[in-house]
């Protein structure tokens, strides 16, 4: 066995060592894995953004609503106090 492909082997010494074509069957099905696992994965993170792009647009909704409401409730705020006399600081 040589040292290059010692990662492919995981028999004991004593077994007659894998062929080249064996060796390029294993390395073939691994590639192929590896090739499925980053489309996967690809595939994954466009969800993923999508789901960042789709929340961060809501939170920026939610955000200016929230603004507009608390303008609302100062101006409430305001119109009761100039109603009771009070000043407001």
């Amino acid at each position: 066995m040589t040292i290059g492909v010692r990662w492919f082997y995981s028999g004991s010494m004593s077994e007659t060592p894998p062929s080249d074509a064996d060796l390029l069957r294993t390395l073939e099905g691994r590639i192929e894995e590896l090739t499925a696992l980053c489309r996967h994965l690809r595939e994954d993170n466009a969800k993923w953004r999508a789901r960042h792009q789709a929340l961060s647009s809501e939170h920026a909704r939610l955000s200016e609503r929230a603004r507009q409401a608390r303008a609302r409730i100062e101006e409430v705020i305001g119109r009761v106090a100039v109603l009771t006399g009070e000043r407001r600081s």
